[in-house]
């Protein structure tokens, strides 16, 4: 996962919107995010990992009421952003927003954050169902360790125990597949109830005869020699029954031939007639069809015609009638037409009276409009007046407060002095407060040492009077007793073990008796047995010595343990002392310096009050000058208007007597025009009565004309229509004469044929005609018939020839019979045959059955066997612990790749038998020590070698290809030195093309890092991002 781009609004300490463009920091390699404790920097990690998993390191999604918490308090919504890609390449990247709003009327109600997840696709980002898991093949809590590691994290991996260690790489690594415990419980069950199967099935088989199987053997052979004889007598009794059958078949043929045939004989008369009448037709077709059709379709033609010319002349009967009449209303309405111009003259001097009436109103409305404008004029121009006599007033004024203001610069400057004096003294108060709190954590931390040296228990090693001694001589000493205890424990130890082996031999040697052997030599005889001594209550005395320096032991590891954890937080606390105490003598000495810079005659350094007096003064005279100005400007935007106002009226005035003087000579000019009206006639008359007398007029105008007009076309339209079906009456009688006259000559020829054919009269052939046979089909039912009858005669000759024997139906069935009583023989002895075999198979088959169960048993036994091995191996997590330690061993040999470099090969980390990190000391002869010994530095860099580790260990197992991670590590216990190494070490990950974000408020390791953001919490705006690239530029 590489980041790209993220913006933040809204989130904890961050108010304003605020983005971060990662391509600079990537480029770098090695970055940094820096700022005071508290300025929001691990705030953008826990932006990343809340919109990639919806999991915050603070908040719990139960019970911590996160959206309320996660929210600014002054912010009414929040915002997350952040692009990222899959891959180096930047090709595969993915956009999430993440909003949430505060409730408008409920403070403290916050609703749940929305969610939305986008792909970048051929340009264009596509909604997704973001599933992190998914797509980044981590869980929530493996991203934490491999890519973004929270505070307090880092050294987590390497001071765990042995046993939390092991559950950690359990749960990375996904080990309690290698629980095979139930697995292996599961498959012995299941082989266990599969051997109880496999027995039962071997009870249900029983024991099998050979005997038995022999008998049945013989008895299929004796049923098939039976078989095989039945079948030799139903072949040859079915021959015989086949020749019998075929002389019932030929018999029954030759019945069946002679009813067809006679049935046909008995169809010849029929056919005869049909034959005579398919001839009569075919004559009547062939000559008189056609003539017969042709005259029937000319007597239709000929009353179709008559008919035409009766409805003709019915409608030239009508046309004629009607132009008469449209005739006699042309001439009427030709008198109104030669007169209606009149009637538009008439039209057009009421409009002109129309406009008349209007010019008369406009007259009257610019007179009126005249009058009032020049009202207005009189009232702007005294306004005007007064106005500018008010600013000159103002102006006067102004310029007497201008001269009394005193010199504001000069004031200004010394105000200035006392606000840097102000800012000094509140640093120097804040110093000497900070220092105030880490004394009053040293004087915790030495009372905590009085009080853990305030035993009697330590004064067996450490007088009362030598407590006050410095922590690291008391350290010294314990550390020094601690060692004699534990030599005196092992003296101890050996002398337990001697006594307890005098113990067992005196118990040896009083159990001897003479003449039986001796458990530890088998001798039977024991001359010098050993006498019993003080050895066991030795043992026991020593036993209780043991106890109470194992006691002190851990007493004495206790209180070093505490005390060496004091003596670090002693020496953190001192240290920033020291440093705010060269702070604040920094501070004295700038105040010192400062306060000589103070020149101003007749003012002194101690008095502020007098200072701000003049300047408030300034100030009162100054917002005088200002309000006096104001009123300047206002009076001066008044007079702007007021002359605006003015010369806009007497342009309005102008265009209005324009408009008095067109109107006048316009209503003149058209009054003049008037020739069959007058104005005054229709003066009181109103508008609309006016506009429907012109609307009345044009409408008998235009009504005369149209009238006019369609008599005219009507007229016409009627003479020609009537000529046109006149000439075409007269075309039709024509044609009627000549089409009776070619039916009258068709008629007589017709008549000469039929009396020259073998028929009396027309109307006979008709009839025949009528009868509209199908004559092909008339034919060939002739001609088949004649085949079929033909057929038949020659068939049932051919038959009467072959039927030799005569067919006896008695012998015939008797034949049957024997068939029928051979076939249920033979079905008899099939059906004893099959059950034979299948016993037989059966008794085969159990036998190999039995068989293959006894081999399977034999294999489910031994394989019960290889079952309870692995029970006991697997029993207890045994096998997950083991794996859990190779894993381990492979990491710690990752981790020492880069670890022995770092420190020069001097150190390297190894695993004890409990799972525990040691280091090998090369610079000691190779020693073995505890990794609490490291120094910060060697810490850093041992814990960075396993994070590496662990990190390259988990991608690779989850395919996943980036090399970037944030680490959130305060650095602030590590000293100068270490904090070189820390650097070094970060280095180093360049040569790897690692991209390494660290995040700290240490400032000695900002001086490292080139590029790098800086987070400041701002009072009033929240956190703020700066950058230091744009420093640079």
């Amino acid at each position: 996962m590489i980041p790209l781009f993220l913006t933040l609004k809204g989130l904890y300490s961050y108010q304003e919107e605020q983005n971060i463009d990662f391509q600079p920091l990537l480029e770098a390699h090695l970055f940094g995010i820096f700022g005071a404790v508290g300025s929001g920097k691990s705030t953008l990690l826990e932006a990343i990992s809340f919109a990639l998993y919806g999991e915050t390191e603070r908040l719990q999604k139960k019970g911590d009421d996160r959206h309320y918490n996660m929210l600014n308090l002054k912010s009414n919504k929040l915002l997350i952003r952040f692009q990222f890609s899959l891959d180096t390449r930047l090709t595969d990247q993915f956009l999430i927003e993440v909003y949430g709003k505060r409730h408008r009327k409920k403070f403290t109600q916050v609703t749940p954050f929305e969610r939305r997840a986008f792909r970048l696709v051929k340009g264009e980002w596509k909604p997704i169902d973001w599933k992190p898991e998914e797509y980044l093949h981590l869980s929530y809590d493996n991203f934490r360790r491999t890519t973004i590691i929270p505070q307090g994290k880092f050294q987590e991996f390497l001071q765990l125990t042995g046993g939390k260690r092991t559950e950690m790489m359990k749960e990375l690594f996904q080990l309690e597949q290698f629980d095979l415990f139930e697995n292996t419980t599961i498959l012995f069950n299941r082989n266990a109830l599969k051997k109880q199967h496999v027995e039962g099935q071997l009870l249900e088989i029983g024991e099998i005869s050979e005997d038995l199987l022999t008998k049945k053997e013989k008895e299929l052979k004796k049923v098939e020699s039976q078989i095989r004889k039945i079948e030799r007598q139903l072949t040859k009794i079915e021959k015989e029954e086949k020749k019998w059958q075929h002389l019932k078949e030929l018999s029954e043929k030759i019945n069946q031939v002679s009813q067809k045939l006679t049935k046909l004989r008995n169809q010849e008369g029929e056919m005869l007639q049909k034959e005579k009448e398919l001839k009569e037709y075919e004559l009547c077709r062939s000559h008189f069809f056609s003539k017969s059709e042709q005259l029937d379709e000319l007597g239709k033609k000929n009353s179709t015609r008559k008919k035409e010319l009766e409805e003709l002349q019915e409608q030239i009967d009508t046309l004629a009638q009607e132009l008469l009449e449209v005739q006699n209303l042309h001439k009427e309405i030709s008198k109104e037409y030669e007169a209606r111009e009149t009637l538009r003259q008439k039209a057009e001097e009421l409009e002109e009276i129309v406009h008349l009436k209007k010019l008369q109103q406009e007259i009257t409305r610019c007179e009126e409009e005249i009058a009032r404008l020049q009202k207005e004029q009189q009232a702007l121009d005294s306004s005007l007046s007064k106005t500018k006599k008010q600013a000159k007033q103002l102006n006067e004024e102004k310029r007497k407060l201008q001269k009394a203001l005193p010199d504001r610069q000069f004031l200004l400057d010394i105000q200035q002095w006392f606000n840097k004096m102000h800012q000094l003294d509140n640093e120097l108060i804040s110093l000497q407060e900070q220092l105030e709190g880490i004394q009053e954590d040293i004087r915790e931390k030495l009372k905590e040492l009085e009080q853990l040296l305030d035993t009697s228990e330590l004064d067996e090693w450490i007088p009362p009077l030598e407590k006050v001694r410095p922590i690291s001589e008391i350290i010294g000493v314990l550390t020094q007793t601690e060692k004699l205890l534990h030599e005196q424990l092992q003296t101890i130890e050996k002398e337990i073990q001697h006594f307890h082996l005098q113990s067992e031999l005196e118990r040896f040697a009083k159990e001897l008796k003479p003449g039986e052997p001796c458990p530890l030599c088998g001798s039977l005889e024991h001359p010098q047995k050993l006498q019993p001594g003080e050895a066991a209550e030795s043992y026991q005395t020593k036993q209780i010595e043991k106890e109470v320096l194992s006691q002190k032991v851990k007493l004495i590891g206790k209180i070093l343990t505490e005390l060496r954890i004091l003596e670090k937080e002693l020496a953190a606390l001192q240290k920033p002392a020291s440093q705010i105490q060269q702070k604040i003598n920094k501070a004295k000495k700038a105040m010192e310096k400062h306060r000589k810079t103070f020149h101003w005659e007749g003012y002194s350094p101690d008095d502020l009050q007098t200072v701000e007096k003049l300047l408030q003064s300034a100030a009162e005279q100054d917002e005088k000058v200002k309000e006096v100005q104001s009123q300047i400007d206002s009076l001066q935007e008044e007079t702007e208007q007021l002359q605006d106002q003015l010369q806009s009226l007497l342009k309005e005035l102008g265009d209005s007597q324009q408009q008095f003087t067109t109107f006048s000579t316009t209503f003149k000019t058209t009054k003049q025009k008037l020739k069959l009206l007058t104005y005054e006639a229709y003066q009181d008359s109103d508008e609309s009565e006016l506009s429907s007398l012109i609307q009345e007029l044009n409408k008998t105008y235009v009504a005369l004309e149209k009238e006019f007009r369609e008599s005219e076309e009507k007229i016409k339209r009627l003479t020609s229509l009537l000529d046109t079906k006149s000439g075409h009456f007269e075309s039709l009688q024509k044609s009627h004469r000549e089409l009776e006259q070619e039916i009258e000559d068709l008629r007589e020829q017709i008549a000469k044929e039929v009396e020259a054919s073998p028929f009396e009269t027309l109307e006979d052939i008709r009839m025949i005609l009528s009868r509209k046979l199908d004559m092909d089909a008339e034919r060939m039912a002739l001609e088949e018939f004649k085949k079929e009858k033909h057929h038949l005669e020659t068939q049932l000759n051919q038959l009467q020839e072959t039927y030799q024997e005569q067919y006896d139906p008695e012998a015939h069935q008797k034949v049957k019979d024997t068939i029928i009583q051979l076939q249920e023989e033979q079905k008899r002895l099939m059906q004893e045959k099959g059950g034979l075999e299948r016993e037989i198979s059966q008794f085969k088959e159990n036998l190999n059955k039995k068989q293959n169960l006894e081999k399977e048993l034999q294999s489910l036994k031994e394989r019960e066997e290889n079952l309870k091995i692995l029970q006991s191996l697997f029993r207890g997590s045994g096998f997950v612990n083991y794996v859990s330690s190779v894993f381990l061993e492979d990491l710690c040999h990752a981790a020492n790749e880069r670890f022995q470099k770092l420190t020069r090969h001097r150190l390297r980390l190894e695993i004890n038998e409990k799972n525990e990190f040691q280091v090998r000391d090369f610079l000691n002869d190779g020693q073995l020590r505890s990794v609490k010994t490291l120094s910060g530095g060697q810490t850093f860099q041992a814990s960075l070698s396993l994070a590496l580790a662990l990190s390259d260990s988990i991608r690779h197992r989850s395919n996943v290809s980036s090399n970037f991670f944030f680490l959130d590590e305060g650095f602030g216990t590590l000293d100068k030195e270490s904090l070189e190494i820390v650097f070094e070490t970060l280095k180093s990950l360049r040569q790897e093309k690692r991209i390494v974000g660290i995040i700290s408020h240490v400032d000695e390791l900002q001086e490292q890092i080139d590029r790098y953001l800086w987070i400041f919490n701002d009072e009033k705006r929240g956190s703020i991002i700066y950058r230091s690239w744009e420093r640079e530029g």
